[in-house]
């Protein structure tokens, strides 16, 4: 049971630099590259926890179309998408907030998609973390931001990995990391499809190589690993709540690499949306 938090504090820490690595590496090597790079390594990083025999056994058309839709939700998609409005954004806690409503989004996709029931504790999760939306998106003035880009995209990268969430539950494996590994690899055929078509050319110098190496290894591949570790031998709803501490360790290595001042309506977002979270869990007991 120690193990099991000891794995999920270990990918808590590694999913608290999301932020700063893919606001850097994003403005400094483009997402393009920075994505098809990034699922490389996560994916060879990946390979001496799969096996091989297991998964090929496992492959049919089925089991590749279905990886495929869950590889494009959980993984190209969210990427993508997140590491664009990182990019983009003016202040990367603005991301931060929305990008953690996935947990509100799970709450109510369960509903339509799992049949769950619609309680109290959800009606409240989802009204904070619309709250906690609307005072991003209009910086507490109640008019939209200009620079509304990022946080469109924000917003469709945290619903499209709660779909992803919500439908991997219906997926029954004897492995999760070959499936992990398989989404990994596929996003990675996607994003050399899209560099390539985009006629992209690959220019890696300086500090970029840190950034690929520590997304790449640790924050995506490693991360996922330790993820599944901790949820063998211990709860999903009791690990799950730990993985809300992520955006408050993000906030503080915003400040510290990025610089980027903390207003304070961002802070009561924030808040709403960790609280939104823990509601969003503790419905689903």
């Amino acid at each position: 049971m120690a193990k099991s938090y000891m794995y999920t504090f270990f990918a808590v820490l590694m999913w608290s630099f999301i932020p700063v690595v893919s606001t850097l590496g994003g403005k400094s090597l483009g997402v393009d590259s920075f994505l098809l790079i990034s699922n490389l390594l996560s994916s060879l990083a990946i390979v001496p926890f799969v096996d091989f025999r297991e998964l090929f056994g496992e492959l049919n058309l089925r089991y590749l179309l279905n990886s495929l839709l869950l590889s494009v939700l959980g993984i190209f998609g969210y990427y993508y998408l997140l590491y664009y409005a990182y990019m983009l954004s003016d202040n990367p806690v603005n991301v931060l907030v929305l990008q953690y409503l996935w947990p509100v989004f799970i709450a109510l996709l369960s509903v339509f998609l799992l049949g769950e029931k619609m309680g109290a504790k959800k009606i409240i999760a989802l009204l904070f973390g619309f709250i906690s939306a609307f005072l991003v998106i209009t910086k507490g003035r109640f008019s939209f931001s200009a620079n509304s880009t990022s946080l469109v995209l924000a917003l469709v990268a945290s619903f499209s990995f709660a779909l992803y969430s919500v439908l991997s539950k219906k997926r029954t494996t004897k492995n999760p990391s070959n499936d992990i590994f398989v989404y990994f690899f596929i996003s990675f055929i996607l994003s050399l499809i899209l560099f390539l078509a985009k006629g992209e050319k690959l220019d890696i110098k300086g500090d970029e190589y840190l950034y690929l190496f520590l997304n790449g290894i640790f924050i995506n591949g490693i991360s996922y690993l330790f993820w599944i570790w901790a949820l063998k031998v211990n709860e999903a709803s009791k690990l799950s709540v730990l993985t809300l501490f992520t955006p408050l360790i993000s906030i503080a290595w915003i400040n510290l690499f990025l610089h980027e001042p903390m207003r304070f309506i961002y802070l009561v977002a924030l808040i709403l949306s960790v609280l939104s979270g823990c509601l969003s869990i503790k419905s689903g007991k």
